[in-house]
């Protein structure tokens, strides 16, 4: 007896993918932690000519009908990136505390590349020893950080100022991936320092969970089906100072600089006329007038320095001529410059001098 037997015939359709609910936007460091992925496979079959009901795949294995499906969620990928954000040197002079002045400042962007919103505390140190614009020579005091309200862009090249009547976080709660905070490490500068003394000074700032700011740890072992691991991700490369890759961390330098008015001041005297030779061939006698001129020189290397105030008592056996006081050859009232009395004093504010600048006070006065 001839036997035939009839194959049944499986025709496997194409893998399907069910939709995905509630995606959010991928950003730059790619889909967002916490973001479930879901999608089951259809298998289409016929035995014989005759189309059979679709199989629906499951994570345990479904023989029929529609089947559930496999999910996984997205893991926390921790990146930053810490930037200094100019490209030269925080000027700063000797014995200038943090006044809100821009250039008494240094400013960094701080940068979440990674995918999950976080959090960030920060520290200070200043590495001894090294160059960045220039080699460091000193230390600044009381140096701290604190946040910027300045509205930060990641595009953004520009540097805010310092507000001390705002800036006064020390700590950023939380920031969106692919979002940046400007964070100003504030110090004082010691007094006694030359110009062209530098500090470098280096910001660190650590991946915190959000709003909680508790330290973060990350997972060791195999992925944890169901559970948001956490992935230390941030790289050894950085643009000014070489990072340690993947403990959650990044920093970069800046430098304070030095860069003082550096004056000189000259005086001389000059006699103008005594009472026998007049103008001529004057000696200083008694009854002769003697001029002084004083002049206060700023260095061009230097910085501008600001309220300068020339003030000078006059000698024992002299008496001021009225009227005589005189700044770069303008006339000085005597109640603007002169002060009489039992220490009587030429005193006059000549403002700003400019690096480069020189300013010329005279004054006259007769020999008792």
């Amino acid at each position: 007896m001839f036997m035939h037997n009839k194959a049944s015939k499986l025709v496997f359709g194409l893998l399907a993918l069910t939709p995905l609910l509630a995606i959010t936007p991928a950003n730059a460091a790619g889909t967002a932690a916490g973001q479930s992925i879901a999608n089951r496979a259809t298998v289409n079959y016929s035995v014989g000519a005759v189309a059979q009901p679709a199989i629906g795949s499951s994570p345990t294995g479904n023989s029929s009908g529609a089947g559930s499906d496999t999910t996984f969620l997205v893991d926390n990928k921790i990146d930053l990136n810490v930037l200094e954000t100019n490209t030269a040197p925080a000027n700063t002079a000797p014995g200038l505390t943090t006044t809100g002045t821009a250039n008494a400042v240094a400013v960094f962007k701080l940068t979440n590349t990674g995918n999950n919103p976080q959090g960030y505390t920060f520290g200070v140190t200043q590495p001894a020893g090294g160059t960045l614009f220039h080699t460091d020579t000193f230390d600044m005091t009381n140096t701290r950080a604190v946040v910027s309200g300045a509205a930060c862009s990641t595009a953004s090249t520009t540097t805010p100022t310092y507000n001390s009547g705002t800036d006064t976080a020390t700590s950023v709660a939380t920031l969106n991936a692919d979002s940046c905070v400007y964070v100003i490490v504030l110090g004082d500068t010691p007094n006694g320092l030359a110009n062209g003394a530098a500090a470098i000074v280096r910001l660190t700032a650590t991946a915190v969970a959000a709003n909680t700011l508790a330290a973060l740890t990350q997972t060791a072992g195999a992925d944890t089906p169901g559970v948001v691991d956490i992935v230390f991700a941030d790289s050894a490369t950085g643009v000014h100072v070489a990072q340690i890759a993947r403990d959650g961390k990044a920093f970069d330098d800046d430098e304070y600089f030095v860069v003082a008015p550096a004056l000189t001041v000259t005086k001389t005297s000059a006699v103008i006329s005594d009472p026998f030779n007049l103008a001529v061939n004057p000696k200083a006698i008694p009854g002769a007038t003697m001029e002084y001129t004083i002049t206060v020189a700023n260095a061009a290397a230097g910085a501008q320095a600001t309220g300068v105030v020339v003030a000078d008592v006059l000698p024992t056996n002299t008496t001021f001529v009225s009227g005589s006081i005189t700044l770069n050859a303008a006339a000085v009232t005597d109640a603007t410059g002169y002060t009489g009395g039992a220490t009587p004093t030429v005193s006059v504010n000549a403002g700003a001098l400019n690096a480069g600048a020189t300013d010329t006070l005279k004054f006259r006065v007769t020999i008792n």
